[in-house]
């Protein structure tokens, strides 16, 4: 019976060239088993996976126990990333409402070149009048109100018939500001005309007391401040008075960004003896600006 022989011989890759090799013989067979295993390799170029004689590097999913994010990475490591500068542009708001007379205005700018915030009431008034704001005196102390209210314009004198007196306005004006920038406030008014410019009556002058209160937080003074009319409670400083006799803005300073501003306004005219009786007319303007 013919006997067959297997012979096994494993190749990972087979080149299609040839190099000239050195065989090296594998002395190590079993000489009994009627086999023998030859193996050449050309030192330097065949591709041993154990690394023995070429420096390829092993790639392998072998990271270490802390990971491949650690601070101090294998040589080994692979790593990609972007980095991205970041910038935020927040717009600014400016508000300022005006609060007096039974109503209230609000006038809103939102972000840059909105410059043109205005708006003049056509039915909201701050009435002078004996009958509404009454009678006080220098020290804007109440006196009297009413249609008949026995005040003469007279002269204070020592025997207490007459006072120093003016005429109110019909309520005490509130102004709030609020801007996340830095912004300034400001009263633009002047002194009333006579209903008849031609008749040659003397301007009424006007008077302005105000007052301020701030709050650094915006937090502290918004639940009292948006959609409400109960600022008297607030804490205000000393009254500051200024005389409109022409017309002129009165800037009261710069405020810090993200603050409330708040300003209570009393506003009178003379009533005296060099005043004529009848109808005067002028205007005052509330403003606020970022700076």
């Amino acid at each position: 019976m013919r006997k067959f022989f297997p012979l096994f011989l494993c190749l990972v890759v087979l080149s299609g060239m040839v190099f000239a090799v050195d065989f090296s013989w594998d002395d190590n067979s079993n000489l009994e088993d009627g086999i023998k295993v030859h193996f050449a390799k050309n030192i330097g170029y065949i591709n041993d996976f154990e690394g023995r004689t070429t420096d390829f590097y092993r790639d392998k999913d072998n990271p270490p126990e802390a990971g491949v994010r650690a601070l101090n990475l294998p040589s080994w490591s692979q790593q990609a990333e972007v980095t991205l500068k970041a910038k935020a542009y927040i717009p600014c708001y400016l508000g300022l409402t005006v609060f007096g007379n039974n109503g209230g205005a609000a006038v809103e700018s939102f972000g840059p070149g909105s410059q043109s915030g205005t708006w003049n009431g056509s039915i909201w008034y701050m009435l002078f009048d004996n009958e509404i704001g009454g009678f006080i005196d220098e020290n804007w102390e109440f006196l009297a109100r009413g249609k008949n209210a026995e005040i003469r314009p007279f002269p204070k004198n020592d025997l207490d018939f007459a006072y120093n007196a003016f005429i109110e306005a019909c309520d005490t004006f509130h102004t709030v500001v609020y801007s996340n920038d830095a912004y300034t406030y400001e009263v633009e008014a002047g002194a009333l005309k006579y209903a008849n410019e031609n008749a040659g009556v003397k301007d009424l002058p006007l008077d302005m007391q105000s007052q301020f209160a701030w709050a650094m937080d915006p937090y502290a003074l918004a639940e009292d401040v948006i959609g409400s009319r109960e600022l008297d409670s607030l804490t205000y400083n000393d009254p500051i008075e200024t005389t409109f006799t022409t017309n002129k803005s009165v800037n009261f300073g710069s405020m810090p960004y993200c603050t409330f501003t708040v300003v209570k306004h009393r506003f009178r005219v003379p009533y005296e003896m060099t005043v004529r009786h009848g109808e005067y007319s002028g205007q005052v303007t509330f403003r606020a600006y970022t700076i």
